[in-house]
């Protein structure tokens, strides 16, 4: 019965310590049977491919949100939170392209954040008016659109027209009437609502991005290390061919350290004298690769 490795780890290709440090040339001995190769195994395999996908998939879709959904998402609650501003504008009977637009929006989305701070700690809301221009001003900015470009009247907003022509604002009474129908009731009594964007909405869709971008391809990335080394077998023999070429039978093995068996390694001291590999430490990586752990444990029994 052979001992098996209590517990596994998707993580990448294992490192191993087959690369000789002798310039003396790799033998190849003559087979004396049938040679058998190892395959990744298959445990391993399909966990670290479905593991790479699901990062592969977060990556796009923190992506389609971050370029697609969520600016969608900001540029209709700004458009909700601007017909509340002129609202407030035109119920004061102030309704003008001078009142209406905000020649800095940078400097006054700052003023009304501070001065919302003051009026929380006082116990008092903000006027109605503040209140709206500070929400309108808050997704324009998760958007990256604080800009005087698209705070003013008239302007050419950042929407687009069907036939994809920016959408033209004439004046704030205007664009008012526009937005009123907009939001009004629909014909069956429902209001158009919006879900606007927390400060965190957009920095977590690109946070998404790289992590996906990154762990997916480094998984994959694993496989193909771990597929690119093949280790042979000549059951008649016994021989163990690595995937450097240098050759172990069980006459080369002087020592056998199982201490990181628990994590799927097996060290092999080699003899002096050894062609290649005299001297030296083999480590083999028992988990990416089946069934090497049968022939490392054929090789320790025939040193023992």
């Amino acid at each position: 019965m052979h001992a098996s490795p209590p517990s596994e780890s998707t993580a990448g290709d294992s490192p191993t310590s087959e690369s000789p440090t002798s310039e003396n040339p790799v033998s190849q001995p003559a087979s004396t049977g049938a040679l058998q190769r190892t395959r990744l195994a298959p445990r391993w395999l399909y966990k670290t491919l479905i593991v790479a996908m699901g990062f592969l998939a977060l990556g796009v879709w923190g992506f389609v949100d971050a370029i697609i959904i969520y600016p969608k998402r900001g540029a209709v609650a700004a458009e909700s939170f601007e017909h509340q501003y002129l609202g407030q504008l035109q119920a004061s009977g102030t309704l003008t392209n001078d009142t209406a637009t905000i020649a800095d929006p940078v400097a006054t989305l700052d003023r009304l954040r501070t001065k919302q701070r003051e009026l929380s700690g006082s116990g008092s809301g903000m006027p109605p008016t503040d209140k709206a221009r500070l929400d309108w001003l808050t997704q324009l900015r998760h958007i990256g659109r604080l800009t005087p470009a698209y705070t003013s009247f008239p302007r050419d907003d950042f929407r687009k027209n069907d036939d994809g022509s920016p959408v033209r604002v004439a004046s704030a009474p205007e664009r008012y009437e526009a937005l009123k129908t907009a939001w009004s009731a629909s014909a069956d009594g429902k209001e158009r609502k919006s879900q606007p964007l927390d400060w965190y909405d957009m920095p977590v869709q690109w946070v998404f991005v790289v992590v996906g971008g990154i762990v997916g391809p480094l998984m994959l990335l694993s496989v193909l290390r771990a597929k690119s080394k093949v280790y042979t077998w000549d059951a008649a023999a016994k021989r163990l061919t690595l995937p450097t070429g240098h050759t172990l039978v069980p006459a080369d093995i002087v020592d056998v350290d199982k201490s990181k068996w628990d994590k799927f390694y097996i060290t092999f001291k080699v003899r002096d004298g050894h062609a290649t590999l005299s001297g030296q430490s083999v480590t083999l990586d028992l988990y990416h690769h089946v069934p090497l752990e049968d022939w490392a444990l054929e090789l320790e029994k025939g040193a023992s």
